[in-house]
């Protein structure tokens, strides 16, 4: 099960960065801990004990992370947990969503807005061989990508801002406005799924 933040913990975990669920529970628990007994939330952190920092975040994100934990029932694509991803206004261009499959065959999905020319980056981390799989869902229900294995969707340029590591990856250039879903494997463990959402630079 998910560890669950403090409010305090919440407001730092707000302005960060998480690279996996490993590091989300450690953060979190560290966190409460800290502020259980009786530390104050504009406590400084070293550079790496909390967060990733912001100046390792590529150029063009808005540096603020919307870090989530997975709520049931979201196994349909008629019933996808909401999160307000996405580009622009009052939506977060970096989604850090901390998720956890309890039976086998339990397919989580997610729903988000994005506009035509929005570009969504995707990582899935996933302990052992589990959830290496998630698919993206179009505004008509389409299956418009999917990643599978360690393999990414495209292959990453070592030049771009784009997700390298991870089990795997997803990038997609969104040619129409509308509701998107992301499809999260069906084998049980816990997850880690992190979305961005960013331009094209000349924008």
């Amino acid at each position: 099960m998910a560890v669950v933040p403090l409010p305090q913990t919440q407001a730092l975990l707000n302005r960060s960065l998480l690279d996996s669920r490993v590091s989300y529970d450690s953060i979190v628990t560290a966190l409460n801990q800290k502020f259980s007994s009786g530390g104050s939330s504009s406590s400084s952190f070293s550079s790496g004990e909390a967060f990733v920092g912001e100046a390792s975040l590529p150029e063009g994100f808005s540096n603020v992370a919307l870090n989530l934990v997975e709520i049931e029932p979201n196994n349909t694509r008629f019933s996808p947990q909401y999160i307000n991803f996405g580009v622009g206004g009052a939506k977060s261009d970096i989604v850090n969503i901390a998720g956890n499959a309890i039976t086998l065959g339990d397919i989580d999905y997610y729903a988000f807005d994005l506009k035509k020319g929005d570009i969504l980056d995707a990582r899935l981390n996933a302990s052992g061989l589990n959830f290496r799989l998630f698919a993206l869902y179009g505004p008509t229900g389409e299956e418009l990508a999917i990643a599978t294995g360690n393999n990414n969707f495209p292959a990453p340029n070592a030049a771009s801002p784009r997700f390298t590591d991870g089990n795997v990856n997803l990038t997609y250039v969104v040619g129409e406005t509308g509701r998107y879903q992301i499809r999260v494997g069906d084998q049980i463990g816990a997850y880690s799924l992190n979305l961005r959402g960013y331009r094209p630079r000349a924008e």
